[in-house]
């Protein structure tokens, strides 16, 4: 168990394994058309949440404070007139079911920060313009790799 917990970071295999399992095909198609399946992710999230509440026998407030991150961004992806998307909102409130309030903030500033950094290579490259959109779901994807093993 040791060796696992070194291997993987601070995250149990089934929080890997049900993140991979919602990550991979939804960042897959934000990639390939810009939309996250939120079906996928309410599966994802009515799964975690069964397995904190049924099988690990967690706390209510708990869940609720680790979903809370996701809950904003989707509150300023509603305001925004989804300038942010739901998508990556209903992926972060997945997030935090799954892996917890503190590596979802780390998954959010690892990937904002790899953002930043290649959407300004690119502009300065000229590479897009200030109005393209890109996928978040992919630098999400590598913030949760990075805040898991953290």
């Amino acid at each position: 168990m040791l060796l696992l917990r070194m291997i993987f970071g601070k995250l149990e295999m089934w929080q890997w394994i049900l993140m991979a399992a919602v990550l991979i095909p939804c960042t897959i198609r934000d990639i390939r058309t810009k939309k996250i399946n939120g079906y996928i992710c309410l599966a994802g999230i009515l799964t975690a949440i069964f397995v904190r509440e049924r099988v690990l026998g967690e706390a209510d407030l708990q869940l609720m404070t680790d979903m809370i991150p996701g809950i904003v961004m989707y509150v300023v992806a509603f305001l925004s007139g989804e300038k942010i998307g739901k998508g990556d909102a209903l992926t972060l409130i997945f997030v935090g079911i799954v892996a917890g309030v503190e590596t979802v903030l780390s998954a959010l500033f690892v990937s904002l920060m790899i953002t930043a950094i290649l959407s300004s290579v690119l502009l300065v490259l000229k590479k897009v313009k200030r109005d393209t959109k890109l996928p978040f779901l992919p630098f999400l994807s590598i913030g949760v790799i990075a805040g898991g093993l953290i």
